[in-house]
């Protein structure tokens, strides 16, 4: 489970809009914002090489913020990225209680190699984040899901997901998260086959046995001449 594994130092800032924001960033600086509980959100800033490691951290955060007696606990609630740069242009942080049931994105992730694919399966995952309810210092960083069983035709669903203790996903028990299907152009060819009366070995045998035919009597024709 997830715990306060990172201290963020940040400063109040007091000017706000593009151009004070362009100049925290260009000294290496975030803008961020704290609120929660009813309160009123506070503007912050934080070092931008601290914030680095945790963008896709779903656990406790400990904010220490100046000029404030008390540590603040949070969850980091939304990351702004620059897609060019790759850098973070602002974070969203929110202050919870330690045994508050808050909601959160957990990210899905398949460990193992499905039995199914020696039979030509392949693992499709559908799904790769689920928003779960769950007291903010049980969040997992991840939600692990052994798929080694799964054979050909195989799912896996939310309902089947191992959630931490007390956490209830918030979609749909039945919608499907990872399936192991055949490749489609294999699963179509064998559906064509079928549609003909055909068994897949006999389709592809079907057509040299009638074009040896055609040859043999072409023979005879010419021979009768």
């Amino acid at each position: 489970m997830a715990n306060h594994q990172y201290t963020v130092m940040a400063e109040k800032r007091d000017q706000h809009g593009k151009g004070p924001a362009h100049r925290l960033r260009a000294a290496g600086r975030v803008p961020a914002v704290l609120y929660g509980h009813g309160k009123a959100a506070v503007s912050l800033s934080t070092n931008a090489h601290d914030i680095a490691p945790m963008l896709h951290h779903t656990g406790l955060v400990t904010l220490k913020v100046e000029g404030r007696k008390r540590d603040v606990t949070a969850i980091i609630k939304d990351v702004q990225l620059d897609i060019i740069r790759g850098t973070v242009r602002h974070v969203d942080f929110q202050e919870v209680r330690e045994d508050e049931v808050i909601t959160a994105a957990i990210p899905i992730e398949p460990h193992g190699t499905p039995a199914g694919e020696s039979q030509g399966g392949m693992l499709e995952q559908i799904m790769h984040e689920v928003e779960i309810k769950c007291a903010a210092n049980r969040l997992p960083k991840a939600i692990r899901v052994e798929i080694g069983g799964m054979n050909v035709n195989d799912v896996i669903t939310i309902k089947d997901l191992p959630l931490p203790e007390g956490a209830v996903a918030d979609a749909d028990p039945d919608q499907v998260v990872f399936s192991l299907v055949l490749p489609r152009v294999d699963a179509e060819a064998e559906a064509g086959e079928e549609a003909a009366g055909l068994a897949p070995e006999e389709g592809a045998a079907a057509e040299p046995e009638v074009i040896g035919k055609g040859k043999k009597e072409e023979e005879e024709e010419g021979e009768s001449a």
